[in-house]
């Protein structure tokens, strides 16, 4: 193998560790957007939970399911809020259980091929 073949494939081993790094970046941030989104979530569902608490169970109210707005009343609506409430708040904490496994495998992977920034 000449010098200007072992140049190259030294190149291109370089772009597959970049480009690897590059990939478990964007997964981290990818579980970092998708956890913000479900906080958002989480949130408006406790203010619902909240809100239908407090009034009578016999009070009419309306639901959104798969973009259809359903009449329901308070006692059957808030059951099924609190579910998902739990739902995403599970969901949650094994996100973020995972996006701290992938930073600490990110970090590993760019002290491992001495990748640096700047």
């Amino acid at each position: 193998m000449s010098a200007a073949e072992a140049k190259t494939s030294e190149q291109q081993e370089m772009a597959m560790i970049a480009q690897k790094y590059k990939a478990l970046r964007s997964h981290v941030n990818d579980l970092a957007q998708k956890i913000s989104d479900l906080e958002s979530d989480k949130h408006e569902h406790a203010l619902v939970v909240r809100t239908i608490s407090k009034m009578e169970p016999t009070r009419r109210c309306y639901r959104s399911i798969s973009g259809v707005l359903v009449e329901r009343t308070v006692s059957e609506v808030l059951p099924a809020v609190q579910k998902n409430l739990e739902a995403i708040s599970e969901l949650i904490i094994t996100l973020s259980k995972q996006l701290a496994d992938k930073e600490k495998e990110a970090e590993a992977f760019r002290v491992k091929h001495n990748i640096s920034f700047g």
